[in-house]
Parts: C-alpha cells; sequence; structure tokens
C-alpha cells in the first residue's frame, strides 16, 4: 500500500512595490519570479501595465484619493492606509515582507510590525545613494 505524500503549500511571501511594474524595474520581477521556498505574492499601489510583467498573485492595494481607504487616511493619518495593508498581509497569510526599495518600506514598516511579520527591505540604487543623505528620509530609514 502507497501513503500518499503530502506537500504543503509553501509560506507566502509579500513582495511590497509601490508601483509594478515600470520598464526601469524589471529586475524586481526576475528576483520574485525566481522564487522557490516561498510563494510570491505581490502587493502594490498602483499598475504600470499590468500584461508586461505578470505575476500569478497580484494585489493592488487602491490607496488614491477619494477611495476608502484615502477616506479612513484622512481620518486617522496614516492609521488607515496601515490597515488596508495589514489587512491584506493577514488575508494571504504572509510569513515574511520583502519591499522593494526603501520608501517601499517606510510605508509597510508599521503593517509589518503590527502583523508580527519580519520586513526585508532591498535598495537598488537612488533610495540609498540620494535618499539617505537627506536627513528627513535618513531618519525614516532609522
Amino acid at each position: 500500500m502507497t501513503v500518499p505524500v503530502r506537500t504543503e503549500d509553501p509560506p507566502v511571501a509579500a513582495q511590497y512595490v509601490k508601483r509594478w511594474l515600470p520598464y526601469s524595474e524589471v529586475f524586481v520581477h526576475r528576483l520574485v519570479s525566481a522564487l522557490r521556498r516561498f510563494r510570491p505574492v505581490v502587493f502594490a499601489q498602483a499598475l504600470v501595465d499590468p500584461g508586461r510583467f505578470p505575476v500569478p498573485d497580484l494585489r493592488v492595494l487602491d490607496l488614491r484619493r477619494g477611495t476608502w481607504a484615502w477616506v479612513l487616511q484622512q481620518a486617522g493619518r496614516a492609521a488607515g492606509r496601515d490597515r488596508i495593508r495589514e489587512r491584506a498581509l493577514r488575508g494571504d497569510g504572509a510569513r515574511l515582507v520583502h519591499a522593494h526599495f526603501g520608501p517601499a518600506a517606510v510605508e509597510i514598516l508599521r503593517a509589518a510590525r503590527r502583523c508580527r511579520i519580519p520586513l526585508v527591505t532591498s535598495f537598488y540604487g537612488f533610495d540609498l545613494c540620494v535618499l539617505a543623505a537627506d536627513p528627513r528620509w535618513r531618519e525614516a530609514y532609522r
């Protein structure tokens, strides 16, 4: 008698970007597509060209002016947007958040902390070399 082998789904690694995906950031698509030990779920605030860089799991967090998230954000400052991000992370069962670029990490940090999910950040150039020279960004990065 053969016992079926139970394979479990790989854990979710949330990939957080502001926009999915400008052509100049094709390397992010390559990194996300190469994941094997984690199932990548991409969270973005906006879509640049949805068909150009497809991924199996793409979630658009609509945080634009006039949306429900925007109303919440206005009522409670950044809390509304953080709650939207938290719900998204919890809803997909994320075990890790990978923020692509420093500003994206600053945005998702509170939600990751509230969900008690580790945050990993990749800096790719401008976000570290130029923004880190600005005292406001240096403080935000701390």
